[in-house]
């Protein structure tokens, strides 16, 4: 794991969770905060890095950078897919998109499709929206309109034309 007593920077989260880092390690592996640390920003004076996720998402990101093994959970790997997206780490969203294929089935409950596809329509991931939509049909959605109810009405149009497509390119469901 990281050798925390030289670290001299800190990431922080959501639920105030702190991971302790090297900013030589970072600025080598990570795009963003190479750029975000050569200019003069206020998170280079506090050695502080504030991103507004949960630590469940923030760990595996500071583990790839690490160059550390993953293994994530699909809430997780959905999350990871948003934060790759959001600060330049295209190699993690494709860890992330290739964990959450090898972990959702037939048997994923509907919420947690429904999270997974408004999660990689966030990261504008229109593969993986594909994929979780193609798991739709297989579902009673009249059972769970609750699921729905706070969706306005365009959300609910783009999830039906995924549902269309993935249905006419034989995408989701294992593919």
């Amino acid at each position: 794991m990281l050798n925390t007593s030289v670290s001299d920077f800190s990431i922080t989260c959501r639920d105030a969770v702190s991971f302790p880092v090297h900013t030589a390690v970072l600025c080598t592996f990570w795009p963003f905060f190479d750029k975000m640390w050569s200019n003069d920003c206020a998170e280079k004076t506090k050695r502080t890095l504030h991103l507004d996720c949960p630590s469940s998402w923030v760990r595996p990101l500071v583990a790839f950078v690490y160059k550390q093994k993953l293994s994530m959970t699909l809430e997780e790997a959905t999350g990871v897919l948003i934060l790759s997206q959001m600060y330049l780490l295209p190699d993690l969203g494709t860890v992330a998109s290739q964990q959450i294929r090898s972990m959702v089935d037939i048997k994923t409950s509907l919420d947690d499709l429904c999270t997974g596809w408004e999660r990689s329509m966030e990261a504008s991931n229109d593969q993986l929206r594909l994929f979780f939509a193609g798991f739709f049909p297989k579902k009673h959605l009249r059972d769970y309109k609750h699921l729905f109810k706070d969706w306005d009405q365009e959300k609910v149009l783009e999830l039906l034309v995924d549902i269309s497509d993935s249905v006419s390119d034989g995408k989701g469901e294992g593919s």
